[in-house]
Order: structure tokens, then sequence, then C-alpha cells
């Protein structure tokens, strides 16, 4: 798994227990149906939507994961790490297609088509990333 790593500390959080505050990304269940995610940084709290927890997180371990094929104008993007909503509703739009999806190198994709790359550098910067050149 891409995150497997990076997110091994979100996880269900009891007030009780130790982390470090330094950097982490928790889930708190706060009733059966309700989660708040919660990202630690410098020990402050900031309460966050959990994919843009993620890329913060990914943004803090210098790891990218998006692929982009300039030739093809085809970004993938892994499937375990959705866009944050606002994002990947853009992205769709601009295709003007609902992503595939496909397996890359043992991992599960949504490719979306049609992206030109200066849009994909200026939306995946915003994420801390930087597109990996691949083709797709």
């Amino acid at each position: 798994m891409i995150g497997q790593d990076i997110f091994s500390n979100l996880k269900h959080c009891d007030l009780k227990k130790n982390f470090d505050k330094s950097f982490s990304l928790l889930e708190y269940k706060l009733n059966e149906y309700t989660y708040q995610h919660k990202l630690w940084k410098d020990n402050k709290c900031y309460i966050v939507d959990l994919n843009w927890g993620r890329f913060i997180a990914l943004k803090h371990f210098k790891k990218d994961v998006i692929l982009f094929d300039s030739k093809r104008n085809k970004v993938a993007v892994p499937i375990e790490l959705p866009l944050p909503r606002l994002l990947a509703e853009t992205i769709m739009l601009l295709s003007g297609l609902a992503p595939n999806f496909r397996i890359i190198e043992e991992k599960k994709y949504r490719i979306y088509e049609n992206i030109p790359s200066i849009f994909t550098q200026n939306l995946f910067s915003r994420l801390g990333q930087t597109p990996i050149n691949k083709t797709l």
C-alpha cells in the first residue's frame, strides 16, 4: 500500500493514549457514525478533512504519489488516497469524463484523461505533490 507506513498512525484515538504531537494524523470516533480527523503539527491541533490531511502528511514526509503522462495528458491518482472532494470534482469537470480504473505496478489508480500539464502542475502543487512522469 502506498501510504501504509505514513498513515500507520491514522487510527481510532483514545484521549488517554500518548502519541507524537510533533506530527500525527488521528481519527476520533465521536459516535457510532461520526468521525473527526485531527492533524497534530508542532504540538498544535487542527481539525482537517481526512483527504486533505492525508496529502498534508504526504507533503510532510516528501512523498509524491500522483502519476502524470504528459504525452497523453492523463493523471493517475491512487484509489487509497482520494483527492479532496472539490479538487476531484474540478479535475473530473475539466476532463469531461468520469475516471477509469487501472492497476499500475500492483496498485489501483483512478485515471483522469484530457488534463493539461499546466493544470496538473498548478493543482497538485496545492497538495504539495510533484507529479511523477510515467506512461499511462
